[in-house]
């Protein structure tokens, strides 16, 4: 099995000042494209996975509440990751690691419990890619269930996974997985 890695849309941070169109997000597209061709130059059957890193909120840039609370962001980052999940018709089109940092960097600020505006951005990219939305609680803990959520729902057979830094780890503060 090969892997290929790359960001997702134009910025690799989730493009989050606009909508992205198929035309924009060519980097998304040549990834799979090449990990298709690298399928078929072994003859012995060999699978190429491209695996896309794709923020829907990037609070590793810094001034994390103002990365929560922009709902027009969030929409925009939302919409890029549907866009990025129907890309390719195949079996497992591709993997995708969600948010880096997210998790941890929502660890050392304490965000569980830290309102979000979940729904109303969610149901912005839905209503703009004509997807059914879900029940979503606007807070931290529901903004992974959404993005989850989405992925389940717009691309059911893409690997994905959450990147999880332990920044910090002993203090008894932040995200509970077991929780989520």
């Amino acid at each position: 099995m090969s892997y290929i890695f790359k960001y997702a849309g134009i910025d690799g941070a989730g493009d989050k000042d606009k909508f992205l169109t198929e035309d924009d997000d060519t980097s998304t597209r040549r990834t799979i494209k090449l990990a298709r061709d690298v399928e078929k130059e072994p003859t012995d059957g060999s699978r190429a996975l491209p695996v896309i890193i794709s923020y829907t909120c990037n609070i590793s840039l810094g001034d994390i509440y103002e990365q929560l609370r922009q709902k027009e962001w969030l929409t925009h980052s939302f919409a890029n990751l549907i866009l990025a999940l129907n890309i390719d018709d195949h079996p497992v089109p591709a993997g995708f690691i969600v948010n880096p940092d997210f998790l941890g960097e929502g660890q050392k600020a304490n965000l569980m419990n830290h309102g979000v505006p979940v729904r109303e951005p969610l149901r912005g990219a839905l209503a703009h890619c004509k997807v059914e939305a879900d029940s979503i609680t606007d807070n931290f803990a529901g903004y992974i269930h959404a993005v989850n959520w989405l992925i389940r729902t717009v691309a059911p057979s893409v690997t994905f996974g959450w990147q999880v830094n332990i920044w910090g780890g002993g203090t008894g503060d932040g995200c509970r997985l077991e929780r989520l």
